[in-house]
């Protein structure tokens, strides 16, 4: 789903918009057909009839997946029972995350979210500055020291071509992180700048605040970058 999200003079259009939540239980409690009962009641629609109880195993033994799970309008549900995470893509990041809360809620009788290990947002955006991306990425590094050491380097001028930056000191492999990447469009990069945007946090409270401004901020930092 795509959205023109308007802040200062800055547009920029959210191609994708994700938020998820991943847990550190021992055995993940969650089970696959009893989730899709609970997004049926809550609206969604399932691809295909949920698979059977097993016949062998243990008596409590569990239907674990991965992968797109259900839809209801521009929500879309994916999960992965291995790896103790589920997920909402949707559009406005306020409404997609309240989404994941409200399922949230309606699993509290079987998932504890005190075991949440972070709460994840990823988010992916198109943006056309009034001056060409290009151009516009290769004067934010003409004095930058690596550009410099480049060029005198391989005896040719050099420039950059993408700015990736990151918050948090333990790096991506970390449930307290956020990076946010701006590069010119490949096939058009004099005219569409691309914006990808990692979060995570591992308190809900500190993670719903982001959620809700981290668009108008990118749309701040890129209009005062102009």
């Amino acid at each position: 789903m795509t959205a023109n999200v308007s802040k200062e003079s800055t547009k920029i259009e959210r191609r994708a918009l994700r938020v998820s939540v991943r847990f550190n239980y021992v055995l993940f409690p969650l089970d696959l057909r009893e989730f899709g009962r609970l997004l049926v009641a809550r609206g969604y629609d399932l691809p295909g009839e949920m698979p059977p109880d097993p016949a062998v195993g243990g008596p409590d033994v569990q239907h674990g997946g991965q992968g797109q799970l259900a839809r209801k309008g521009e929500f879309v549900i994916d999960v992965n029972t291995e790896r103790q995470f589920f997920g909402v893509t949707g559009g406005d990041p306020q409404r997609t995350l309240a989404e994941l809360e409200g399922i949230a809620g309606d699993l509290k009788d079987s998932v504890d979210f005190n075991k949440a290990m972070f709460y994840e947002l990823q988010a992916r955006y198109i943006v056309r500055p009034k001056k060409s991306p290009l151009a516009l990425v290769q004067s934010w590094g003409r004095e930058a020291a690596p550009v410099r050491s480049a060029s005198a380097a391989f005896g040719k001028p050099m420039n950059l071509f993408s700015v990736r930056l990151t918050s948090g000191i333990a790096g991506p492999n970390s449930p307290d992180y956020f990076e946010i990447w701006i590069q010119p469009a490949a096939a058009s990069p004099n005219r569409d700048l691309g914006v990808s945007v990692v979060f995570r946090n591992s308190k809900l409270s500190e993670f719903r605040e982001f959620a809700g401004s981290f668009e108008s901020m990118t749309a701040k930092l890129l209009q005062s970058a102009q």
